[in-house]
């Protein structure tokens, strides 16, 4: 027993010696210290709960830290009173268990021992679990904090399944661990779900510690998400410990993208470096690209437009590079499909819907030597790259073009599916008729909603006097004839913005043959999105000859704009829900019929080439328009609950969907 208090003390003493040298406070945290004042007053019982010994992280009082080092290791002399006490309650623990509970407070999901810290000490000397505990909790503030988010989420998770023993670093991870483990969101586990999820999460945790994860930043939740996402949850239970170990390692990338602030980096415009000289001189040949769909390009717009761009390709680096087409039919695995496609030599792969399957992540971990690429946004994962047109920019033009030629105030949108980057279109669109007329409204409805045909029947009831639908030109075979910005009455065809997926596949592949693609990658631990716009070509507009030539030139103006960097959609954005009411004095009581006047457009072209200054202090970061769950206030609706939804959507919506009521998306 003497051994055993020695050898804690040592843990201690070394502890403390490395926190002094990294000049790191080495004693335990105080809770006085941290939350001064009446703690009765704020604090909320919780009755025995049975507490992670992990997170108990330090003492109420101070004057009971001075006894342990900051791993609750003792560092009194080995024959003191303190150390005769330890030693007896190892020997009772060894001999029956330490069973009486200790009393603590909880503050952030961290314990701070009130009575009983040489309980804990000894608990943690034998690497115990848990211990019993009376649980009194201090609530923090509700503020615009990441952290006191991710703990209120926390809370209503534990409130639902009764674990309090994982946690994780980025907001929204309690709904998406639901997910995974086949949970609806709001649903209440029973005893059995939560002693096999505790089974299941040690069991990994051991093993993920042993390969290194206690030098990561992230926590064990987070790669305990990251590995059942990849894997699934029930692989935990049926791979040996071995295939388990193999796995991890495999997907450690993805493990370690967890502890980013961010997980995803942005690029905004092709890479022009000049990286990857070495394969320009010498030269790439033999590349067999495949685009994977998931309907048939000839009856479906989206599909189709895509076909294009391989059929563009195709023509460009013949010789160089071949492509196919593969359709993924219902009743298809893609894990197989994909498998299939680099068995037949495929070392590049388009996935041309937006919708991650855990096997095309598999697939990408398995096989990196393949560069595989998914059509969609905000894809936090490290082996697989996105793209995604900025196609806000374009609804911006279309939203001043639209407020320049409305003469009753009233503009129509008509939205598809709330996923990433669908919201940033919206607001840019108001945004953009805001700026031509600032009594402009949006009547925004979603075709997921009911259906096509009922959403435009409420557009009309509102009286929209345009409507911007969405940006395809009906082909032969396709069933969709909604088209851009058009007459709400006849129809009339106006703009069009136009999606140039020719171009994107033109510059990566180009990218992947020069060697820059790899190139760009080199060193980077987060997941590369590319997020082009009209300055890179591959966002542009079409302008219908029933557009009146001054309004034409309007947009001209703002697009030229938008590609030098002197207009920004979100230029000047206040935080959402701040309003912006136009003043009295600037309101037009009528609004002339006629268009806007040349000398006009002229102003407001000079206008934005000088308000250039300081316009990058004032935007939005990008991440923040792609994930934006906010309207702007002159739009008329909102973002639909997920239970309103179409089944279609809905799957779409898990993956890609920004955060809605009543269904926690997992992003």
């Amino acid at each position: 027993m003497e051994n055993d208090y020695r050898n804690a003390r040592k843990k201690g003493q070394k502890y403390i010696r490395q926190r002094v040298v990294r000049g790191l406070y080495p004693k335990l945290p105080v809770l006085d210290e941290i939350l001064p004042g009446n703690r009765q007053m704020i604090g909320k019982d919780l009755g025995l709960v049975q507490v992670p010994l992990e997170w108990v992280v330090g003492t109420v009082s101070s004057a009971r830290a001075v006894s342990f080092a900051g791993n609750f290791m003792p560092t009194a002399e080995d024959h003191s009173e303190f150390a005769d006490k330890w030693q007896r309650l190892c020997e009772s623990h060894l001999e029956e268990g330490i069973r009486e509970p200790i009393r603590v407070y909880e503050y952030m999901n961290r314990f701070y021992v009130l009575e009983g810290n040489k309980r804990v000490s000894v608990l943690k000397y034998f690497d115990a679990v848990s211990v019993p505990a009376y649980v009194r909790r201090i609530m923090p503030e509700r503020n615009q904090d990441e952290a006191a988010a991710r703990y209120f989420e926390l809370i209503e998770f534990y409130r639902q399944t009764g674990i309090n023993f994982i946690e994780f670093s980025h907001s929204g991870s309690c709904g998406r661990l639901q997910n995974a483990v086949g949970k609806e969101a709001g649903e209440h586990w029973t005893e059995d779900e939560i002693r096999r999820f505790s089974s299941a999460y040690y069991s990994f945790r051991k093993i993920y510690l042993a390969c290194g994860g206690d030098k990561l930043q992230s926590t064990t939740g987070d790669a305990f998400l990251a590995f059942i996402q990849i894997y699934g949850y029930d692989s935990l239970w049926w791979k040996s410990e071995s295939q388990l170990k193999k796995d991890l390692v495999k997907a450690w990338g993805e493990i370690a993208l967890q502890q980013e602030n961010s997980m995803i980096e942005i690029r905004t415009e092709p890479d022009t470096s000049g990286k990857g000289l070495l394969h320009r001189v010498i030269g790439v040949t033999g590349k067999k690209a495949a685009f994977l769909f998931n309907e048939e390009p000839v009856s479906a717009n989206w599909s189709y437009y895509h076909e294009l761009g391989r059929k563009h390709v195709q023509n460009v680096f013949s010789g160089k590079i071949s492509t196919e087409a593969c359709v993924l039919e219902a009743d298809e695995k893609i894990g197989s499909v994909l498998d299939a496609l680099i068995e037949d030599g495929v070392n590049v792969i388009f996935i041309t819907f937006p919708h991650m399957f855990p096997e095309i992540i598999r697939t990408a971990i398995e096989h990196p030597e393949i560069d595989i690429l998914s059509c969609s946004l905000n894809e936090p994962h490290r082996n697989i790259r996105a793209y995604y047109p900025r196609m806000y920019e374009a609804k911006f033009v279309t939203g001043a073009i639209a407020g320049a030629l409305c003469r009753n105030h009233k503009l129509g949108y008509l939205s598809k599916y709330p996923i990433y980057g669908a919201i940033a279109d919206i607001n840019a669109f108001a945004r953009g008729a805001r700026m031509t007329d600032p009594e402009a409204e949006v009547c925004l409805e979603w075709s997921s909603v009911g259906g096509m045909d009922a959403a435009e029947a409420r557009l009309a009831e509102k009286g929209a006097e345009l409507v911007s639908f969405r940006e395809f030109v009906k082909h032969e075979g396709s069933s969709h004839y909604l088209n851009g910005l058009m007459w709400m009455e006849d129809r009339t065809p106006l703009v069009l913005p136009l999606w140039n997926w020719s171009i994107y596949y033109e510059r990566i592949l180009r990218a992947i043959l020069n060697g820059t693609f790899r190139a760009e990658d080199s060193g980077k631990t987060r997941s590369l999105n590319y997020f082009w716009g009209m300055s890179s070509g591959v966002v542009d507009m079409i302008y219908s000859e029933q557009l009146p030539e001054s309004v034409r030139y309007l947009g001209e103006v703002l697009c030229r704009a938008i590609r030098d960097g002197s207009c920004r959609p979100f230029y000047h954005t206040p935080l959402p829900g701040t309003s912006r009411k136009v003043p009295e004095k600037n309101r037009q009581v009528t609004r002339p019929a006629e268009i806007i006047r040349m000398e006009e457009m002229l102003r407001a072209e000079e206008m934005l080439r000088t308000e250039k200054t300081n316009q990058a202090e004032e935007m939005l970061r990008m991440e923040e328009i792609i994930r934006m769950n906010y309207l702007e206030d002159n739009v008329r609706g909102s973002i639909p609950a997920y239970e309103e939804l179409e089944e279609k959507a809905k799957i779409l919506v898990n993956h890609q969907g920004v955060e809605l009521s009543g269904k926690d998306t997992g992003r």
